[in-house]
């Protein structure tokens, strides 16, 4: 449109959306060409020149955009290590539309009391630790060489109580077993000649009965008498065996217990005399443990500190609590805890159709006035950026027959101060923006 035109005009055609900017010009233009034909008609037929119609200039770009604080909104959350625990909100510090600073505390998480529990643990092992290398460093105590002393004296008495009760049972076993292996031998010697005069007697009396001397009967009896003897062979001899075998593994086991007992003693005395060496000398190895204890009882409470001071979900900048999400005693939300944008410098950003990109440029003045009457008058702003993708647009028009699909670039305009504090309560208003190109 010229600029030429008039005012009324001028103004009409800067509020129009720019989905139906087409349509009108187009009506605008087939209306001035039929009023032209008409008063042709009307006049007396006679040459004339033909009339050019002038295509209007349009002097703006108009889009639908939307408010946003500079920076746009930041969802501040707590730490993901803390979401992972199930942490919920203990205390929310801030209400909707505070204005807070950077570093400011804006809520505070449950296990807050846990973590300061944890962290005075910690503090309480880093003085036992501290505490124990200074008793390295002093060195041992003349009552604990003393005492130690006693322990290694003790156990050399013990060591030698042992060796003489097990070498004591040790001989009884093995006089048991001499006593014992002579008394079963006689007696298997006695059954064994028993055994033999019994033998004697059955065959002797074998030959007077085929003689015809003795009965059958008497016979059978000294039979019988040879079997019983043998029988009580057997059983003397199993039984000098057993008792035998008995007391040899008793003498084993006595044996082994002699020697483990004097291998244990020995250890503990060994250890004992170790334990003297080394609380009689500092050695710098001692203290250069006790030091390292220190040093990690000092990190454990550097990381407790650390999980403390994420107990606490503080403002990442300076800005305006723009809407809560999650409550005292709420589980934190997916939204996070609370909205936090920048109302103090706002920006708008607008949604330009794909054939008018080429016409942006950094620097360009644009007016913004409000299509739900969310504000008053216009809003005045400078292009800051100029998108570099072309999506599906988010802001939809009011108008039924507009094209949801169509194409547009966002782009981001500044406002002035004046204007940022007139409209900084309204995040996401939708406005229409007219871009002088």
């Amino acid at each position: 449109m010229s600029r030429t035109i008039e005012q009324p005009i001028r103004k009409a055609e800067s509020e129009l959306k720019p989905k139906n900017r087409w349509k009108i010009g187009l009506a605008v233009a087939s209306a001035i060409a039929l009023g032209g034909i008409a008063f042709n008609k009307l006049q007396p037929q006679a040459p004339t020149t033909p009339v050019v119609i002038p295509t209007p200039v349009i002097e703006s770009a108009v889009a639908l955009g939307r408010l946003e604080p500079q920076g746009e909104v930041i969802k501040v959350s707590a730490p993901s290590s803390a979401q992972g625990m199930g942490a919920r909100v203990d205390k929310i510090l801030v209400k909707e539309g505070q204005l807070v600073s950077v570093g400011q505390v804006i809520a505070i998480l449950d296990n807050r009391d846990r973590t300061a529990a944890a962290l005075d643990g910690a503090k309480q092992q880093v003085e036992v630790a501290r505490a124990n290398l200074a008793k390295v460093k002093a060195g041992a105590q003349t009552g604990e060489i003393q005492a130690q002393q006693a322990t290694i004296e003790r156990l050399q008495a013990q060591l030698s109580g042992e060796i003489k009760a097990n070498d004591a049972t040790i001989a009884r076993l093995q006089a048991e077993l001499q006593g014992q292996n002579e008394t079963l031998q006689a007696t298997v010697a006695r059954t064994e000649a028993e055994q033999s005069n019994a033998q004697s007697d059955l065959q002797r009396y074998q030959d007077l009965y085929n003689s015809g001397a003795i009965s059958a009967q008497e016979l059978e009896r000294r039979r019988l008498s040879a079997v019983t003897t043998t029988e009580q062979v057997n059983e003397s001899q199993a039984t000098r065996r057993e008792r035998v075998s008995t007391i040899q593994q008793q003498l084993i086991e006595a044996r082994a217990i002699r020697e483990s007992a004097i291998a244990t003693t020995t250890q503990q005395i060994n250890e004992a005399r170790a334990t003297l060496n080394k609380i009689v000398e500092v050695r710098p190895v001692d203290v250069q443990i006790a030091q390292a204890q220190v040093n990690s009882a000092l990190s454990g409470v550097k990381q407790f500190q650390a999980d403390l001071a994420l107990t606490y979900v503080t403002a990442p900048q300076t800005g305006e609590i723009m809407k809560i999400h999650t409550r005292a005693g709420e589980n934190i939300s997916t939204d996070g805890i609370v909205d936090l944008g920048k109302t103090d410098s706002m920006l708008v950003v607008a949604e330009v159709l794909e054939e008018d990109i080429g016409k942006i440029r950094l620097g360009q003045k644009a007016t913004i006035t409000s299509d739900n009457q969310a504000f008053n008058g216009e809003l005045k702003g400078t292009v800051v950026e100029v998108g570099r993708l072309i999506g599906k647009q988010d802001i939809i028009d009011n108008d039924p027959s507009a094209d949801v699909d169509a194409r547009v670039v966002e782009v981001k305009i500044n406002l002035n101060s004046q204007s940022s504090w007139k409209v900084s309560g309204l995040t996401n208003a939708k406005v229409i923006v007219a871009i002088n190109i």
